[in-house]
């Protein structure tokens, strides 16, 4: 598992005695210690030229005019203290002559927690090795609220109260005197020809060398994103692979089925093992350790357990955050209309942000969390000027999702993925994100900028339907009927499938076991008598509640493994 955990002395130099079961690495004088752990594709430590270097993530590079995954031989001293110049998702961390300074990427794709003492700073990318140290484990609710209300936690700040968030783009500077903590967001820097540049820069994520025997392999499915992805990798003639997970989208299947026949590329299918949660608590455990329950458990099954031997063998490719250059995030709100994004709307822009997760907690602590979703959404209001114009407006929406949406989302993804795999979004880098931000509306809109580029690096591409939420179009019909179609076929041939929540019918006695002990009957947060009622009608067969199941199992295994209760 990929992590990284430090102390450092800030007045008396005593000598730090600790014990880390997991680290592979460490370095410690009677100023600091420090150590990584896991895997070692993605967390690293050496001293060089008297300046002690860690990092945990994914640091992407140039050299000799082309981008490049830096190894061990290119971390050599202060070549590597630029991290302006770096793109990736990392830690990193530098240490030399009685000073500390740690960063992060400008994205937030790595977190890194802390606590600032009057006379150590203690931090680290796991939350079970802070609480240890912390004298307030409890729960920020304020900063929680929306982690579990809206789409995704509409802020950077810790869901702890003690422990305090490092986020996007921050810094910590520390010496003996004093601890200097700063973070800066992303902002959009103006560039000329957008629409030009775009496509060279992003074929040049996706023309990185593998290593260490290493393959390139492309997450596959029938969308567009990925498809993007793959026009350039056809185009870079380099040796690579697709894999695909088996789910219930099958027509995801399929489509991407037929494109790796038509251009004889290797399709791995990837299968859901007919696992237990018993079988896979302690490594469950390790994965919260490092992310907040912001991902269900379901889902990181499906990113750091099936497939594992095929996938530690490549480095691993997709799409992500794709819909950000087809600007297809907060389309709600954006049709609204400019004048409508001001704090005296709160309440119906908090609405058009609700994605509420299961209802699993007390009235207490629901009490807690519609009042702080209320106060964070008019935080995030006010942190930008009102829109004059459309373009006004569609450039705050984008600015949120990469400020929250990122790091709060899809960072967790990609920290999960990072434990036993080297991996990357190449659409998720700030050099491509500045471009797409650069790029007119009206070309994003209806992914015609996206189609466009994929039509002119590899035509052949066009020929073959996409797929969204299981319904096939074809490749040129217009957004805007394709979104019709979407919606009449959810409407009429919606059909659920609850393949993924095979896991917890295979683990009956466990969740029950679960469910019983004086951890969840007692705990603090949650509604005992409500959780208990739902997962009996699971499983007499209502497999509808299966996403409850899902949410609580997340919750309870990522406080638990957290000390949280």
């Amino acid at each position: 598992m990929s992590w990284l955990f430090g102390i450092f002395n800030k007045e008396n130099t005593i000598k730090i005695n600790i014990n880390l079961d997991e680290e592979f690495a460490k370095y410690e004088n009677n100023n600091i210690f420090l150590a990584v752990g896991g895997n070692l594709d993605t967390a690293f430590l050496t001293i060089s030229e008297n300046i002690v270097i860690a990092y945990v993530g994914v640091l992407i590079g140039e050299e000799n005019n082309r981008k490049k995954i830096l190894r061990k031989k290119n971390l050599h001293g202060k070549s590597l203290l630029l991290t302006n110049k770096l793109n990736g998702h990392f830690i990193l961390v530098t240490y030399s002559n009685g000073k500390l300074e740690i960063s992060n990427d400008v994205l937030g794709l790595r977190d890194l927690y802390f606590i600032d003492k009057q006379d150590q700073l203690i931090f680290s990318t796991r939350f079970d090795l802070l609480v240890d140290y912390a004298n307030d484990k409890s729960i920020n609710f304020k900063y929680f609220s929306s982690l579990w209300l809206t789409n995704f936690q509409l802020s950077n700040n810790s869901i702890f109260n003690e422990i305090k968030r490092l986020g996007p783009g921050g810094k910590i500077k520390s010496d003996k005197n004093e601890s200097f903590i700063s973070s800066h967001q992303f902002i959009k820097t103006g560039i000329t020809d957008a629409v030009n540049i775009f496509p060279e820069s992003l074929s040049a994520y996706c023309s990185i060398k593998p290593f260490d025997k290493k393959v390139i392999s492309l997450g596959l499915s029938g969308g567009i994103d990925s498809r993007l992805v793959l026009a350039f990798l056809l185009k870079s003639k380099q040796s690579f692979q697709c894999y695909s997970l088996r789910n219930e989208e099958n027509k995801d299947l399929k489509i991407a089925s037929e494109i790796c026949k038509s251009f004889k590329l290797e399709h791995r299918l990837l299968e859901r093992n007919n696992i237990t949660l018993q079988d896979a608590e302690e490594e469950i455990y390790k994965y919260y350790k490092n992310i907040p329950p912001s991902i269900p458990l379901t889902q990181l099954l499906d990113f750091g357990f099936y497939g594992k031997e095929y996938l530690m063998n490549v480095i691993l490719l997709d799409g992500g955050f794709g819909g950000f250059y087809r600007r297809q995030y907060f389309n709600k709100l954006y049709l609204k209309g400019y004048s409508f994004f001001k704090p005296e709307n709160v309440g119906e822009i908090k609405s058009l942000l609700s994605a509420p997760k299961p209802d699993i907690y007390n009235e207490e602590i629901i009490v807690a969390m519609r009042k702080g979703v209320d106060v964070v959404s008019t935080e995030l209001i006010s942190l930008f000027d009102s829109p004059k114009n459309k373009k006004d407006l569609a450039d705050i929406l984008d600015l949120i999702s990469v400020r929250f949406m990122l790091p709060n989302i899809y960072g967790p993804g990609q920290t999960i993925l990072d434990q036993n795999f080297v991996s990357f979004m190449p659409l998720a880098q700030k050099e491509i994100i500045n471009i797409g931000l650069n790029i007119l509306l009206q070309l994003k809109s209806g992914s015609k900028f996206i189609k466009g580029i994929i039509k002119k690096t590899e035509k052949k591409l066009t020929r073959i339907n996409l797929v969204n939420n299981n319904l096939e179009y074809t490749f040129f019909l217009n957004y805007k009927l394709a979104m019709i179609r979407l919606l009449v076929h959810r409407k009429l041939f919606r059909q659920h499938s609850y393949m993924k929540y095979k896991v917890f019918l295979n683990s009956r006695e466990y969740i029950f076991d679960l469910l019983n002990s004086n951890t969840t009957k007692h705990n603090q947060y949650l509604d005992y008598s409500k959780i208990s009622k739902i997962v009996d009608e699971f499983f007499k067969g209502d497999y509808s509640k299966g996403n409850y199941i899902d949410w609580f199992l997340t919750f309870s295994f990522w406080g638990r493994t957290n000390k949280i209760f």
